[in-house]
């Protein structure tokens, strides 16, 4: 049989991806645009944060630190970030916890005394979280 009886007969071979290699790229393809829109728009940002807007140092066995609360709003939850007070050495002397409802606007500040061992040099928060009020 030559080859032109072959096509006749069974006809040509389709050039290009076969069905199965279109499906699994439309797959993974619909699967990476899901995880980019919620990589975007539900958890890129954190739930809660803070920042120490300033410190006084109060004597050799407590600090004084301004924070900023920060976060998306929702009335039921606290924001709650823990505060460390640090030494010369940036060892840490102390820690308490700043926690706050959030303004509208999704703000607030408190101000909060680290007890400290020795004497601290600075403040710095650690970390922060909501928590159902």
């Amino acid at each position: 049989m030559d080859s032109a009886a072959t096509q006749d007969r069974y006809g040509t071979r389709r050039s290009g991806p076969s069905r199965g290699v279109v499906a699994a790229a439309v797959v993974l393809a619909g699967a990476l645009a899901a995880w980019a829109l919620w990589a975007t728009i539900g958890a890129a940002g954190p739930s809660a944060t803070g920042d120490v807007l300033g410190f006084t140092i109060a004597d050799d066995h407590a600090i004084d630190a301004h924070v900023a609360l920060g976060g998306r709003q929702d009335a039921r939850e606290v924001v709650v970030c823990t505060v460390q007070a640090l030494d010369k050495n940036r060892d840490v002397v102390g820690v308490t916890t700043a926690r706050g409802r959030l303004r509208a606007d999704g703000s607030r500040s408190v101000t909060v005394r680290v007890r400290t061992r020795d004497r601290a040099v600075t403040a710095v928060v650690s970390e922060c979280s909501t928590r159902a009020h």
